[in-house]
């Protein structure tokens, strides 16, 4: 959620990241969710967002179902980890990175430095 977001953009130096978020009150986590990107809508407010704050260049997302292909399509760098089978195929026909949980972060840092059209 919020705390793997913002340590995933500070370890890439991000400008800003944006993730679902659970409620805090008085320092402690609730167990409640505050903010949820896990519907598509939320999705699409996010990217829009994100799009109109940031260079596009450096856009990334990563998605894990269908409900994310709308996200994956308006980036620069979509990466599909764990995905379901017809997200695996449609990231193959589209050329989006697909990863493994564990090796996510080396994938993400190395087309980040590779120029897009390499990998496209």
């Amino acid at each position: 959620m919020q705390c793997v977001g913002k340590a995933v953009a500070e370890y890439f130096s991000a400008q800003g990241s944006i993730s679902s978020e659970m409620e805090v009150e008085n320092g402690v986590f609730t167990g409640s969710i505050g903010k949820s990107l896990a519907k598509k809508e939320g999705k699409r407010d996010a990217i829009e967002y994100l799009i109109d704050a940031y260079p596009y260049e450096s856009s990334l997302a990563l998605g894990d179902s269908d409900g994310d292909i709308e996200l994956l399509n308006k980036v620069a760098h979509a990466f599909c980890m764990d995905p379901t089978e017809s997200l695996k195929k449609i990231a193959v026909s589209r050329g989006w990175h697909r990863v493994a949980p564990l090796s996510v972060l080396e994938v993400v840092k190395e087309a980040l430095l590779i120029p897009r059209h390499r990998y496209l």
